[in-house]
């Protein structure tokens, strides 16, 4: 299995270290244009790294981001009050996320090696619209 320090090497110096506010009061709605900004932005970090997740499959390569998830990047819950988008080189710095960012590097993945996927936003709680 790949390690997250070697694909922090192959994307290179992408990660700064910065963080920017995008809104300070935000909305789910802000929240979602945010994660799909996010996913346009940095699809070169992931065409550089998608390769090493490549299966004899698509269900394959699946379960390659998820294997690689689960080991190396520690799930977080954010508050409310602070909802982060991580580029990919964020998310492997870190070695923490939150499902927002665990969608989004499986996205990017996908998405470079051709495989179709999609973002669905949901809530986790019945009856409620909004994710």
């Amino acid at each position: 299995m790949i390690s997250r320090k070697f694909l922090l090497h192959k994307i290179g110096s992408a990660y700064q270290g910065n963080k920017k506010m995008l809104v300070a009061d935000q909305s789910t709605g802000d929240i979602i244009q945010a994660i799909l900004d996010a996913h346009e932005k940095y699809k070169d970090q992931y065409d550089v790294i998608s390769s090493y997740f490549k299966g004899y499959s698509n269900e394959q390569t699946g379960r390659n981001i998820f294997d690689f998830l689960k080991k190396n990047i520690r799930y977080i819950i954010e508050s409310e009050d602070q909802q982060l988008v991580r580029s990919p080189a964020a998310i492997l710095h870190e070695a923490k996320s939150d499902c927002k960012c665990y969608s989004l590097f499986a996205a990017g993945i996908c998405e470079s090696l051709r495989i179709p996927f999609c973002f669905r936003f949901a809530s986790y709680k019945y009856g409620q619209k909004n994710p």
